[in-house]
């Protein structure tokens, strides 16, 4: 409980602390016009990133931790925040091919030069460590993130609030940041400064030299992992680690919880069909699971998709049945402010929010 408490007082300080001028200027309904088409977006606690179909990468939102990566005005004044989306210059000349968002830091998977494989870059807050550099220094702009391993090629990438994980283009799991709960999955609560590779999996069909992971989702205090289906025809592909003490791990069998914590990936139990494919799997303080014979599943705090929190076993998401994409958001100090935003077979954009204690759908207008 005290470690939750502690995250929660981390999250309302940096809140308190970053600027609201931009949200005095941004309107809600306003049309954000860029260049190109947006290919991709990324959302962090308070900061947003956008990569066009071109893969320029735009920020706006709160910058006061540097989570922007526009640099600083001056040594004595913060990183500004910005009211509308702004070039990153520091990767100009470069092709981002996606970004991710955390509390308040963010990453990046850039390719650089041709034949060459894509690198990752990070910068923002980095207190936990949770940019990967070997230490805990803040940095405001895009910074190349090493590692020794010759194996370290990104093919996915995630931010939890505080950590940061990618899975390689070999299958590889590698976590950092902020270890407390067993969110990064080493089987302790120690912080990493850098990127480690996940060792152990509990509940493995097969030896860990032989998993293959295709996609990581961070949430805000856990860590979902995807194993390549073909390896796994009778099982659940997906695995969990972190904190679950509002059911966010979703290891509960129906009608008993499992409201605990695991220092490793543990394997969730198989509740949609063997040769299901999952096709999106969305996180924040609970979990979302789409698979592509338009089935949708929930647990941990999915208020917004469920009519309730602290959720142990997954469960039937009815609202997102056929929604093909899904994205989880909200203060994980307010669970009253959580919602998904869902793009549904029919292209509806529709935002749901529980009322009630029922999911309540608005729908998007897209011009």
């Amino acid at each position: 409980q005290h470690g939750e408490e502690e995250e929660h007082e981390k999250e309302r300080i940096h809140k308190r602390a970053q600027s609201k001028e931009y949200f005095d200027r941004l309107e809600i309904g306003t049309s954000l016009t860029l260049e190109h088409p947006i290919a991709t977006v990324a959302c962090g606690t308070e900061h947003v990133l956008l990569v066009d179909i071109f893969g320029g990468l735009f920020s706006f939102g709160c910058g006061n931790d540097g989570q922007l990566g526009h640099g600083k005005l001056s040594q004595q004044e913060p990183p500004a925040s910005e009211a509308f989306p702004r070039r990153i210059v520091a990767l100009e000349g470069s092709c981002v091919l996606r970004a991710a968002a955390g509390n308040a830091h963010s990453l990046a998977l850039v390719a650089t030069k041709a034949g060459v494989p894509p690198g990752l870059f990070a910068w923002g807050l980095n207190e936990e460590g949770q940019l990967g550099l070997g230490d805990r220094i803040t940095v405001s702009t895009p910074t190349a993130v090493i590692c020794d391993e010759s194996r370290f090629r990104p093919r996915s990438i995630s931010c939890g609030d505080f950590h940061s994980a990618i899975v390689t283009d070999n299958g590889e799991l590698y976590t950092w940041g902020y270890g407390r709960g067993g969110r990064l999955g080493h089987g302790t609560e120690d912080d990493r400064l850098w990127p480690c590779r996940v060792a152990v999996l509990s509940g493995a069909p097969l030896p860990m030299s032989a998993m293959r992971f295709s996609n990581v989702v961070c949430g805000s205090k856990f860590t979902l992992v995807t194993a390549e289906a073909d390896l796994l025809p009778a099982c659940t592909p997906l695995w969990a680690t972190g904190l679950g003490w509002d059911g966010q791990l979703g290891i509960g069998q129906a009608g008993q919880g499992a409201f605990v914590t695991s220092l490793v990936p543990v394997r969730l139990p198989l509740l949609w069909k063997p040769q299901q494919t999952l096709r999106c799997v969305a996180a924040r303080d609970g979990a979302v699971v789409l698979t592509d014979f338009r089935s949708a599943w929930a647990w941990g705090n999915a208020r917004s998709v469920l009519g309730r929190d602290c959720v142990a076993a997954p469960m039937q998401a009815t609202p997102l049945m056929d929604a093909r994409e899904v994205a989880l958001g909200g203060s994980t100090c307010c669970p009253e402010e959580a919602f998904a935003v869902a793009v549904h077979s029919d292209d509806r954009c529709a935002v749901w929010r529980s009322k009630d204690s029922k999911p309540a759908a608005t729908q998007i207008a897209v011009f």
